[in-house]
C-alpha cells in the first residue's frame, strides 16, 4: 500500500526511488515485490543495480518483477540471465522470463527457418521450444500437413529444435 501511495502522491522522483531502495532493502517480501515492480519508471545505474540484485533474492516474485525489467533497461547479458531463468525451479520466474524472451516463438521461428544458417537454427530452435509452450503442438501440425514440403521442413525443425523425444 505504500508503494502505491508514494506513486500516486506525486511526491519528488529522488524521494519515491529512496522510498523503493529502502522497500527493496529492509521491506517484507510484498513490499520488495511492489518496488522492483515501480522500478520500471526509473533510469541509472542505481535503479539497474537495485533490479539485478533483486536477481538473486529469494523470493520468487521479487526475480520475476526484476527479470521483466532486464532487457528494456539494456542489462548486459540480459539475454543469457533470462535464458537462465527459464529453468528456474519457481513457475513465476520462468513465466517472468518467457514473457521477456517473447520474440522467441514457434510462428517467427517457422518464417526464419529457411534462411537461418545450421548453428542458429539450433540454438535458436531450443530456446523456442523452451520459451514458446506452443511449439511442439505447432510442430506436430506441420509434421501432419498434407503438404510433402511442410512436413520435410517439420522433420528438420524437430530435429533442429532438439524435439524428437517429445514428438
Amino acid at each position: 500500500a505504500a508503494v502505491e501511495l508514494a506513486v500516486a502522491s506525486g511526491i519528488y522522483p529522488n524521494s519515491r526511488f529512496e522510498l523503493f531502495s529502502m522497500f527493496m532493502r529492509r521491506g517484507r517480501s510484498d513490499a520488495q515485490r511492489a518496488s522492483c515492480r515501480a522500478l520500471v519508471d526509473f533510469r541509472g545505474p542505481e535503479a539497474d543495480e537495485l533490479v539485478l540484485d533483486a536477481l538473486n533474492h529469494p523470493d520468487p516474485g521479487v526475480q520475476a518483477a526484476a527479470a521483466v525489467q532486464l532487457r528494456q533497461r539494456q542489462v548486459p547479458n540480459a539475454l543469457p540471465l533470462l535464458v537462465g531463468m527459464l529453468d528456474a525451479p519457481q513457475a513465476e520466474v520462468r513465466d517472468a522470463a518467457r514473457s521477456s524472451l517473447a520474440e522467441f516463438n514457434f510462428v517467427r521461428y517457422r518464417a526464419m527457418f529457411d534462411v537461418l544458417d545450421e548453428k542458429t537454427l539450433q540454438s535458436t530452435g531450443v530456446l523456442v521450444k523452451k520459451v514458446d509452450s506452443s511449439a511442439c503442438v505447432r510442430l506436430a501440425e506441420e509434421l501432419t500437413s498434407p503438404s510433402a514440403t511442410t512436413r520435410r521442413r517439420g522433420i528438420a525443425m524437430t530435429v533442429a529444435m532438439d524435439a524428437t523425444t517429445e514428438l
